[in-house]
C-alpha cells in the first residue's frame, strides 16, 4: 500500500514538473470535450489547457450547447471550418461572430423537422446575432443556407459583407421583402458557384446583374419554378466562364435558349418538358467538352438526340466521355444497340 502510494506521489510530482506546453502537448491528444474537463484539475492545468486548442481547425458543433460554446470560446480564433447542426441555438451565434474570425466555411446543417435552425431568421435588429456573423467574417468563402427566411437586409449584408465568397448556396430560402433585393448578389465578384434553386420570385434582373458582374461563376442552379422570362434565360447565356447549369424543373425553357449555349461541361435539364431533339441536338454540337446530360422526364426527346450525339461524340479528342440520363427504358435500350462511339454513354435512371 505503501508502495503504491509512493509510487503514485512521485508520478504526480513528475506530471506537475512538466512545463505548460508538455503539459498543452498532452492536452491535444484529448477529445475537444474532455480538454475543457482538465482544466478543473488545478490552476497549472487549467492555464496549459488555454494552449492546447491551436491543433483545431475544423469543428462540428453537436456535443451541446453549453459546450459547444465553451469550446468555441477557447478554439474559435484557429477554426477554419465550422458546422451549425441541429442541436445549436442562435445564441451561439454571437461567439461565432466574435471568437470566430478566421473561418473560411460556414455551414449551416438542419432537419427540416426541427424547430431550432430553421426557425433561425437572419435580419438587421439591434444587436442581431446573425447580422454580427455576416458582417464580421470576412474571410468567408463558402456559405449555405437550405430553406432559410432571408430578409432584404440579410441579403445586403452578405453582398456587401462577404466580399470573398465564392461559394454560395441559398436554396428554396424564402424571401422575405422585393424580390429585386437578390440584385446584390451581384456584388460577389469571386463567387464561382451559386445556387438558387427553388427561389419563385427569382427575377430576370437578377441574372442580368450577376452574368454582368460575376465572371468568375462556374456553377449555377436555378431549379424549380421562378420569375424568368425569355429575356433572364438569354441572359445565362452570356456567362463566360460558365461550366455547369441545372434548371431542372422549369416549364418556361424553350429551344431557343438553351441552343445558343456553348462551352458547357454539365447540364441538368431533367423535367424542363418544353425541350425536344432540336434544342438538345445543337447543345451537344456547341459543348464539345459536354460530359453529363440529364434529360430525364422529358417526353420529347427521341432517339434522334441519341444518334446526334453519337456522331458528335465519334471523333473527339479530349477523352471525355458524355453521361447521358434518361428515364425511358425503351429509349435507353434502343440507344444501347445504335451507340457507335466510345465516348457515348447512356444511363438510365427510374424517376417513377
Amino acid at each position: 500500500m505503501d508502495k503504491q502510494k509512493s509510487f503514485d506521489d512521485d508520478f504526480e510530482d513528475k506530471i506537475m514538473a512538466l512545463d505548460y506546453d508538455s503539459l498543452a502537448h498532452i492536452f491535444m491528444w484529448l477529445p475537444v470535450s474532455e480538454r475543457i474537463v482538465m482544466e478543473n484539475v488545478c490552476h497549472k492545468w487549467k492555464q496549459a489547457c488555454q494552449r492546447s486548442w491551436y491543433d483545431i481547425k475544423e469543428y462540428n458543433c453537436g456535443v451541446s450547447i453549453d459546450d459547444d460554446e465553451k469550446i468555441l470560446l477557447r478554439c474559435g480564433v484557429y477554426i477554419r471550418e465550422l458546422t451549425l447542426t441541429e442541436v445549436c441555438d442562435s445564441s451561439i451565434l454571437s461567439i461565432v461572430g466574435e471568437r470566430c474570425k478566421n473561418l473560411t466555411k460556414l455551414e449551416f446543417v438542419f432537419d427540416e423537422t426541427s424547430r431550432k435552425l430553421k426557425d433561425l431568421k437572419i435580419k438587421v435588429q439591434s444587436g442581431a446575432r446573425a447580422i454580427i456573423i455576416l458582417t464580421e467574417l470576412e474571410n468567408l468563402e463558402c456559405l449555405e443556407l437550405n430553406y432559410q427566411e432571408l430578409t432584404k437586409e440579410a441579403i445586403i449584408a452578405i453582398s456587401n459583407n462577404c466580399k470573398k465568397l465564392k461559394h454560395l448556396e441559398i436554396p428554396y430560402c424564402q424571401i422575405k421583402s422585393c424580390p429585386f433585393s437578390l440584385d446584390h448578389l451581384s456584388k460577389l465578384q469571386y463567387l464561382e458557384y451559386l445556387d438558387l434553386s427553388g427561389i419563385k420570385i427569382l427575377q430576370d434582373s437578377t441574372i442580368i446583374l450577376i452574368a454582368d458582374e460575376c465572371k468568375h461563376l462556374k456553377y449555377l442552379k436555378i431549379k424549380g419554378s421562378n420569375q424568368l422570362t425569355e429575356v433572364g434565360f438569354e441572359a445565362l447565356t452570356s456567362f463566360e466562364n460558365l461550366q455547369k447549369l441545372s434548371i431542372n424543373r422549369n416549364t418556361a425553357i424553350t429551344n431557343n435558349f438553351v441552343e445558343k449555349f456553348k462551352g458547357l461541361r454539365v447540364l441538368n435539364c431533367r423535367g424542363c418538358i418544353n425541350l425536344s431533339d432540336a434544342g438538345i441536338i445543337q447543345v451537344i454540337k456547341n459543348c464539345p467538352d459536354l460530359e453529363r446530360l440529364d434529360l430525364c422526364d422529358m417526353d420529347k426527346i427521341t432517339l434522334d438526340t441519341i444518334i446526334a450525339a453519337d456522331l458528335a461524340t465519334k471523333n473527339r479528342i479530349n477523352d471525355i466521355v458524355l453521361h447521358i440520363h434518361i428515364s425511358n427504358w425503351t429509349l435507353h435500350k434502343n440507344s444501347e444497340s445504335i451507340i457507335e462511339s466510345q465516348w457515348l454513354l447512356t444511363r438510365f435512371f427510374s424517376t417513377s
